[in-house]
């Protein structure tokens, strides 16, 4: 007699096969198959050093709201407002390095990239270019790259809360 439950008919117990073990494979049989297993080494090479500072543009199936992947901005737009934010926020950072590091005065000569994380809301990886302003020769100056990791709260918060700048590291790029 078959039995009906919750709408799926079970057959009698008789008519079904008790389960078998399987069967232990012998050594020489084991060796016989070879697993391949492709190698990704050649694509995560390039992805071994990569940073927040060297951000890529994300694939289009990658920007889900629950990601958080590092996007680049486009800093080569002289109307957007970035610019001049990206600009304040290396200042800013490049003010708090020369005052940590005793002896050191850099002056900031320009933006080389940045980009953005976001969450939390205003965090930026910015690379830059500063001089020593203690050389006597402005053009003979070589300039020392930096990068600057910045949480800029007051973009996060209502824009009438004005808050400075969190500066998270800012280093000579190695």
């Amino acid at each position: 007699m078959e039995t009906f439950v919750f709408g799926a008919i079970r057959p009698r117990p008789e008519s079904c096969e008790p389960e078998k073990e399987p069967e232990p494979e012998s050594e020489s049989n084991s060796k016989s198959k070879v697993v391949l297993r492709p190698n990704w080494d050649w694509q995560l090479k390039p992805l071994e050093d990569l940073t927040p500072f060297n951000a890529i543009p994300v694939p289009f199936l990658a920007m889900t709201c629950s990601s958080n992947f590092p996007r680049p901005i486009d800093i080569d737009d002289d109307d957007d407002d970035k610019r001049p934010l990206l600009t304040h926020l290396s200042k800013f950072s490049l003010d708090k390095y020369n005052a940590e590091n005793k002896g050191s005065n850099y002056e900031f000569e320009k933006l080389v990239k940045a980009a953005r994380r976001p969450v939390p809301r205003g965090t930026y990886y910015i690379t830059f270019e500063a001089k020593d302003a203690t050389d006597t020769d402005a053009s003979n100056r070589p300039a020392t790259t930096f990068q600057a990791h910045v949480w800029n709260k007051s973009s996060a918060r209502k824009k009438f809360e004005k808050e400075l700048p969190v500066v998270k590291s800012c280093s000579i790029k190695t």
